[in-house]
């Protein structure tokens, strides 16, 4: 996947529900959006999701009391997504 998304998905590429969704270019996003069982992701897998969705949007808006519930880690992802996005 091209940047900012393989900073925010590329550690699903091995996920049980999400792997097939990103081996292109871009994830497919409306396939994600289709699958039934999104319900069964964790609150932070949703968030870090939902992210990789409004930046493909082109959606600047972002809810900082989602990004208080993810761990440092993927706090950190997000960041450096929102860097890459906005060197492009």
């Amino acid at each position: 996947m091209r940047e900012p998304y393989e900073t925010l998905l590329g550690q699903y590429r091995s996920h049980w529900l999400l792997w097939p969704y990103l081996e292109g270019d871009l994830p497919d996003f409306p396939g994600i959006a289709a699958n039934d069982t999104l319900g069964a992701l964790s609150a932070g897998e949703i968030i870090i999701l939902n992210i990789a969705l409004a930046i493909w949007n082109g959606d600047r808006t972002a809810r900082i009391a989602d990004l208080a519930v993810l761990d440092d880690a993927n706090r950190g992802r997000v960041i450096r997504a929102l860097h890459r996005t906005c060197e492009v």
